[in-house]
């Protein structure tokens, strides 16, 4: 791509204070290319209306990362209400839309704001594999969650 357009900011991660990394727009074209060489993204099968309803907060901040596989969503809360605004869901808000797009495995990265045994009692593996959020996982952390997502039959959320 030739540099004598307009210049963009890179992204960086929502979080308070210095940003360690610098992520520009050809990273991310890149990281698109390469997904569709690898058939994590696939325009064709991509359902739009789908990703952006669930990709509200209010619809459960849902995105698959990898389609069947890897599912990103907002960590749940000890009860489903609406605080400022803001809707937070309980474990059971997610156990219809886990079940029909087999999804297994929880695993919580963040703080404990909901007891895991909402998740075991109804089926799902549940695992903490906690770090601060915003840093990087240690190594240790890495390969136990991959370990997990390697053991895992259905997709991992």
């Amino acid at each position: 791509m030739a540099n004598n357009g307009p210049h963009f900011l890179p992204f960086r991660d929502a979080a308070f204070g210095p940003c360690n990394y610098h992520l520009y727009i050809i990273d991310c074209f890149k990281a698109i290319s390469k997904a569709m060489k690898h058939k994590f993204l696939d325009f064709t099968h991509f359902n739009i209306e789908e990703y952006q309803y669930f990709e509200k907060v209010e619809n459960g901040d849902l995105n698959w990362i990898v389609p069947n596989k890897f599912i990103a969503f907002c960590g749940p809360h000890s009860k489903s209400v609406v605080e400022n605004g803001y809707a937070l869901h309980s474990p059971e808000s997610y156990f219809t839309y886990f079940r029909k797009h087999n999804v297994t495995t929880i695993i919580r990265l963040n703080k404990k704001l909901y007891d895991a045994n909402r998740f075991i009692d109804n089926g799902f593996d549940h695992r903490d594999l906690f770090f601060i959020d915003g840093s990087t996982p240690s190594d240790a952390i890495m390969r136990e969650f991959l370990e997990i997502c390697e053991n895992t039959n259905g997709a991992v959320a």
